[in-house]
């Protein structure tokens, strides 16, 4: 991935997190965008499994794995609504079915257990996680997979 590539994803990312932590405390979307510096991205891709999303050559959405864990879901403000999200977890579902996974964990923010509900995920536990001194509520939440 090209150096301009991870600046738009960066950017990209801050987006979301000004759009979908509006509600949230200042401080809690700051923490959030520190874990997304050029620097951070780079270190991300390496040490997890991370796919980008593209249409056309444009850049649209990013989903990494760690073992059976989903992180680093995100898609585009402007490539919303289109079915992309979806596909990221298709995608990765898929990949967790060639590598003999039971099912796939997620930590969700509160505001998007609905969203992944939609794709069988079910909430397992609420957590409070540690990221940089500030504590943040997410919801463990699972989807068991079917064997191909």
């Amino acid at each position: 991935m090209k150096e301009e590539d991870i600046r738009i994803l960066q950017e990209m990312i801050y987006e979301v997190f000004d759009a979908d932590y509006r509600d949230y405390p200042k401080k809690l979307v700051e923490v959030q965008k520190r874990r997304y510096t050029t620097q951070e991205l780079l270190s991300k891709m390496k040490k997890y499994d991370c796919w980008v999303g593209e249409i056309n050559g444009e850049l649209i959405g990013m989903i990494s794995l760690d073992g059976n864990i989903i992180k680093n879901h995100f898609v585009g403000l402007k490539h919303r609504g289109k079915g992309y999200g979806r596909e990221l977890l298709d995608f990765v579902e898929q990949k967790a079915k060639e590598r003999n996974l039971s099912s796939l964990v997620i930590y969700s923010a509160p505001h998007l257990v609905s969203y992944y509900e939609k794709f069988s995920f079910r909430k397992m536990n609420k957590c409070f996680l540690e990221v940089r001194g500030t504590v943040i509520k997410t919801i463990l939440m699972e989807k068991f997979l079917e064997s191909s």
